[in-house]
């Protein structure tokens, strides 16, 4: 006697990979929206004071503090005529940015990993609305800080006092 044959039902298998899949898929999610957030820290209610104490200690973190970046009159960003002579030894391993909202008395921290500006080729852009800055934004390559090694990287303060520090740690 022969047995009968069963059929294979494959539904229930593609609807366990594709639960799996997207379980997967939010744990990354979940997981990056975490790693980012640690990243950024906003602290509300921060002072002038405050504000030029943080930037004094970040600067403080390197011997030679000329920025790589200034400022021009027609608020565009370009290189400092120093800036190939700074004495800052060492590798990069982060970008840090604090920024100071002058209306606010927000103090914002942000700090990226360096191996992730790394993975970006080509320029990338800090953003449209820095204080101080053309609407153009400020674009780097990650070859450009490389070159100029870690420290200020750029700061400025708008009219109205908002504040940007940029660094490479």
């Amino acid at each position: 006697m022969t047995e009968p044959t069963r059929k294979r039902r494959w539904w229930p298998i593609v609807a366990g990979v594709v639960v799996a899949l997207g379980v997967v898929v939010a744990g990354i999610g979940v997981a990056s929206v975490l790693w980012f957030k640690d990243k950024i820290d906003i602290r509300p209610g921060a002072t002038r004071p405050d504000a030029e104490a943080a930037f004094a200690a970040e600067k403080a973190l390197f011997p030679d503090t000329q920025p790589m970046l200034v400022v021009d009159d027609r608020q565009r960003p370009r290189f400092a005529d120093a800036a190939d002579r700074r004495k800052n030894e060492g590798t990069i391993e982060s970008v840090r940015v604090l920024a100071w909202s002058h209306d606010s008395g927000e103090l914002a921290t942000i700090t990226l990993p360096f191996w992730l500006l790394r993975m970006k080729s080509g320029t990338f852009r800090f953003g449209e609305r820095l204080p101080g800055v053309d609407d153009a934004g400020l674009q780097l390559d990650a070859k450009d800080l490389e070159r100029h090694g870690p420290g200020v990287v750029l700061e400025t303060e708008t009219p109205t006092g908002d504040r940007l520090l940029i660094t490479a740690r």
